[in-house]
């Protein structure tokens, strides 16, 4: 018995050796060998492959076996007490890995003689996991849980359409990756393999509809590689789509492989410049945590020394950062103004009249007084020109003198999103409210509620307002503050 269990290790030895042999060589054929021949002898190799390992679980299964028999024999009085080894096979988790895993529990357990109906039970129990753990029989034996796998389990309506849902479901390449592409490769094979050993076999039908799923799992630049392959009208064949694949995946890894660390290097060049290039506001000249639109010297700049400045640093005009010019930037936001590619602060307002009475609009939107709402059209009305237009137009005729002086100063008034922005009001010490142009509300993003409010000017001269927001007002050093 003895000289029997030695021999069964030996050639189990020999096998494994020849398994280590047969992994040599088949990498030395993938190296030599194109891939119209790999395809053709691919199956063989498998088939090669498979028998190698079957020999080597019935070696594994005797060798047990005999040790069993050994020890029964040499101590009859001992045997039920000393625990059995038994080799370690796959958990099983259920659905399409039933099969594989039904052929190694019976070789290496349910095939052992020496083993109870409980101990068979146990180390079921121990090989499943996920939902096929939780299963349970009336009887609790050995014998209705495997009976209970196999009619849960061993339904080949449910393995065919898991392998299909498999296939559909494959993972989309989002990027240019030789990694991704052998997953994806790997994945379609190892389920086709599987319908095709339930007799599943592929027709034109079926490799036009593999194709076009398989193409749209492939990143922008595979599928466009794959499609200068074609010829006009030409009808792709799934096979050969399979072997560009290969050829694409082989071309990945080599560039990868002579470029391996180029990209890492350039990328923690970038990291130690940016993070010790001392970080400075451009305004302000001051070293600080604040971007450039949230300075307040910037924002009390006038326009023409704004635009200046973001041209001097070499800044971004649309987000203003200092990182990058506009053709580069990926801020999806634009001007609130006029929505075109620029910050809002480098917005420039135009004035449509020539009209030597009516004040020009270079500055940022004006806020309007109370007495001059003897304007005929509202404020917020797209098709009027500006409140403080109508306004010294209203001076002008209803008046005989050719110049009015005004008071005026810069305020800050918070956005939408708390920035304060500069604008220029108009001081009014008689008006009972306060009103603000169209175009300067649109600007500042803040909620706009509709009213009906008569408002009555110069003249008994009424007109409606048919908007209304809430602002905080406040000056220059930020340490006055006023709600409306």
């Amino acid at each position: 018995m003895t000289s029997e269990t030695e021999i069964t290790t030996l050639n189990r030895k020999r096998v494994s050796r020849l398994q280590e042999k047969f992994e040599l060589l088949k990498n030395d054929y993938y190296k030599i060998t194109n891939q119209t021949e790999f395809a053709e002898v691919e199956s063989s190799l498998d088939s090669v492959e498979d028998d190698l390992l079957n020999l080597e679980i019935s070696l594994k299964t005797s060798i047990n076996q005999l040790k069993c028999n050994v020890e029964s024999v040499s101590l009859p009085n001992q045997s039920k007490g000393v625990p059995i080894k038994l080799p370690k096979i796959l958990l099983f988790a259920g659905d399409e890995e039933w099969n594989l895993f039904k052929t190694q529990f019976n070789d290496l357990i349910n095939g052992n003689s020496q083993l109870s109906d409980n101990e068979k039970l146990h180390y079921l129990r121990g090989s499943l996991k996920g939902e096929a753990k939780i299963i349970e029989t009336a009887d609790d034996d050995f014998s209705s849980l495997f009976k209970a796998l196999e009619q849960r389990y061993e339904n080949k309506r449910v393995i065919v359409d898991c392998h299909i849902k498999n296939i559909l479901n494959l993972q989309v390449m989002k990027r240019e990756s030789s990694e991704d592409l052998r997953i994806l490769l790997d994945d379609v094979k190892k389920n086709l393999r599987s319908l095709k050993i339930l007799d599943f076999e592929r027709d034109k039908l079926s490799n036009a509809l593999l194709l076009n799923v398989v193409l749209d799992k492939l990143d922008r630049e595979t599928r466009k590689q794959f499609e200068l392959t074609l010829k006009d009208n030409e009808v792709p064949d799934f096979d050969a789509c399979l072997e560009f694949l290969e050829r694409r995946y082989q071309i990945l890894c080599s560039i990868h492989n002579n470029n391996p660390t180029k990209s890492n290097s350039e990328r923690l060049k970038s990291f130690f410049i940016k993070s010790n290039k001392p970080k400075k506001c451009g305004a302000c000249n001051n070293q600080s945590t604040h971007s450039l639109y949230q300075c307040d010297k910037f924002k009390a700049m006038k326009l023409s020394d704004r635009t200046e400045l973001v041209k001097k640093l070499r800044a971004c005009l649309n987000c203003l950062s200092e990182f990058h010019v506009i053709s580069a930037c990926n801020s999806k936001r634009s001007c609130f103004v006029c929505k075109k590619k620029h910050h809002t602060l480098l917005h420039k307002y135009s004035t449509p009249t020539t009209d030597p009475n009516v004040l020009p609009s270079s500055e940022p939107p004006v806020a309007s007084p109370a007495d001059m709402c003897s304007a005929q059209e509202v404020v917020n009305n797209s098709e009027s020109n500006s409140f403080l237009e109508h306004s010294r137009a209203s001076f002008h005729t209803n008046g005989n003198c050719k110049s009015v002086l005004i008071n005026s100063a810069i305020i800050y008034v918070k956005d939408s999103q708390g920035i304060r922005r500069p604008m220029r009001a108009i001081l009014d010490c008689v008006s009972e409210a306060s009103f603000i142009r169209s175009n300067a509300a649109n600007v500042l993003g803040l909620k706009k509620q509709k009213v009906n409010i008569p408002i009555c000017g110069l003249n008994d001269a009424s007109i409606n307002i048919n908007r209304r927001i809430s602002a905080q007002i406040t000056n220059a050093k930020n340490d006055s503050q006023l709600g409306y």
